[in-house]
């Protein structure tokens, strides 16, 4: 479990906006908002939680992002590269 508190960062922000810049909304925003979400709860910590990884999976799951996002996603999650 994660120490560090969530919190908004810049990059929070940018990864919410670009979700709604995109122009193919139904894989970008919820694409983007992952990331937005990721960036808020990491609170600059490296790495990820389980939920970010469930989250990820859920996303795998309905074709909002690839096999090899997913892949890249959970390493990073897991610790292992």
């Amino acid at each position: 479990m994660s120490t560090t508190a969530n919190s908004f960062k810049f990059s929070t922000v940018l990864w919410m906006i670009a979700g709604l810049l995109i122009p193919f909304w139904p894989i970008s925003l919820p694409l983007c908002w992952f990331f937005a979400y990721r960036s808020y709860r990491s609170g600059g910590a490296p790495g990820g939680s389980l939920q970010d990884l469930h989250t990820a999976a859920e996303l795998h799951r309905s074709g909002a992002i690839s096999d090899t996002d997913f892949e890249k996603i959970k390493a990073k999650t897991l610790g292992s590269n």
